[in-house]
């Protein structure tokens, strides 16, 4: 920024790194708004380079993989309803810090910080917004919403992140634009979705998803989980759900690695248990290799609509599958079978368990402490690991199956004297060490 500065341009600070300073919270990363033109950054930093196709962007990279996005002021551009990606059309139509400031998405990122008087520039009531915490969409609700739908994905985001409420007049634009949701490109809703899912706030994020009407449009199955019960009390599918996400939400939080595919068996688990494919089998003698593929039919399709991979959606259901076979082997004894443990999905179908089971508050059961070191919540098991027995005594040395085997004429006379020594002399066979010569008097290594 100051070198921006030192060479006559205004640089200012802007975005989420504001607001987070403001909240006194770490800022996860730095954007800089400057009214330097996009070439004129790539020429003042030889560690940048220009991209976008819309909107030219420079990205300046600094040592440890940090990368500082610099942006020119820009004005809203008209949407352009042909375009070939959906959301609004940006073009190089660049402006003032005050138009820069109105076509960004939430008051409550549209503030800029000036690093020469440290003063924070705020043309859209920004400040207002955060002291009385309040998400609120700049403009008119409807007509933003309309423009990029996506745009509800982050106030759902930002609402779920900062505990903010949404504000009257933004939360009514989504519920009645709910289903423009479906009009986001799949790559996109994928993007968006998994930052809902991967990012540590989930619980709270589905949550609003649902109260909104966002999921059931995006997923109509969802509608099964909330259904209302006779006496009612919360649906057991919508508490089963933000359960296994508030469970996935404190592993994120402890820095625990949790792979997508586990990820996404979480959010769909509880949809497949409500299922209860197990009862339906037709044929009992059939009713493993029916469970695989009804469970794979029905899963795939479901996270296909959110733009996820075939690969990462056969790994989901496999998981899942994994998951009901440890609860199966668990309810019939203390064991679980080793073909099952061999398994490839084993160790995340172990995950999942945990998941489903240790945040509910049940203990781990003994048998889980055979795979301590794959756990979510090391230590819980009821002991250590036990060592594996050995089997089959000690192992024989490899023999070299090449080698040719002597005849019985070369091997040497049996005697049943002990004293006998063959008839090669420079072959010894003593118990004991040679003390004789340069001998060390060590056993030979």
């Amino acid at each position: 920024m100051h070198r921006l500065i030192r060479h006559g341009h205004r640089a200012y600070l802007v975005g989420g790194c504001v607001r987070d300073i403001l909240l006194d919270r770490p800022p996860k990363d730095f954007d800089v708004v400057t009214d330097a033109r996009p070439e004129q950054v790539r020429s003042l930093f030889g560690n940048s380079r220009l991209i976008g196709r819309r909107f030219r962007l420079v990205h300046v990279f600094f040592r440890g993989g940090e990368i500082i996005e610099v942006s020119t002021f820009r004005k809203e551009a008209p949407f352009d309803p042909d375009g070939d990606d959906d959301g609004p059309h940006e073009e190089n139509t660049y402006g003032t810090p005050a138009e820069d400031a109105f076509r960004r998405d939430l008051t409550i990122n549209g503030l800029f910080y000036d690093p020469q008087t440290f003063a924070i520039y705020d043309y859209i009531g920004g400040i207002d917004d955060l002291r009385n915490k309040t998400i609120r969409i700049i403009g008119e609700p409807r007509m933003r919403l309309k423009e990029d739908p996506a745009r509800m994905f982050r106030v759902v985001r930002h609402a779920a992140g900062t505990g903010f409420a949404i504000e009257k007049q933004t939360m009514a634009a989504i519920h009645e634009l709910a289903g423009e949701i479906t009009k986001t490109n799949a790559s996109r809703l994928r993007d968006e979705f998994l930052r809902e899912l991967t990012e540590g706030r989930s619980a709270r994020s589905v949550e609003l998803m649902i109260d909104t009407g966002l999921l059931v449009h995006i997923l109509p199955e969802m509608a099964e989980l909330d259904a209302p019960t006779a006496d009612g009390s919360p649906a057991p599918g919508r508490r089963h759900l933000l359960a296994n996400l508030a469970a996935l939400d404190r592993a994120i939080d402890r820095k625990k690695p949790i792979a997508l595919p586990v990820v996404l068996a979480a959010f769909v688990s509880p949809l497949v248990a409500r299922q209860n494919f197990a009862s339906q089998a037709p044929d009992p003698h059939l009713r493993y290799s029916w469970l695989q593929q009804t469970t794979r039919n029905y899963v795939k399709p479901i996270l296909h609509r959110i733009g996820i991979g075939k690969a990462d959606a056969e790994a989901a259901a496999l998981i899942i599958l994994g998951r009901q076979a440890i609860a199966q082997a668990l309810a019939r004894g203390s064991h679980l079978p080793k073909s099952l443990q061999r398994k490839s999905y084993f160790p995340l179908s172990l995950l999942l368990y945990q998941i489903e089971t240790h945040d509910q508050g049940q203990p781990l059961p003994r048998a889980m402490a055979a795979a301590q070191g794959r756990q979510m919540y090391p230590g819980d098991a009821a002991s250590g690991p036990r060592k594996p027995r050995r089997r089959g005594g000690r192992r024989r040395k490899p023999t070299d199956r090449h080698a040719s085997k002597p005849s019985p004429s070369d091997a040497p006379e049996q005697t049943t004297d002990a004293t006998a020594r063959p008839e090669n002399a420079d072959l010894k066979f003593s118990s004991t060490p040679e003390t004789s010569g340069s001998s060390s008097g060590s056993p030979a290594q």
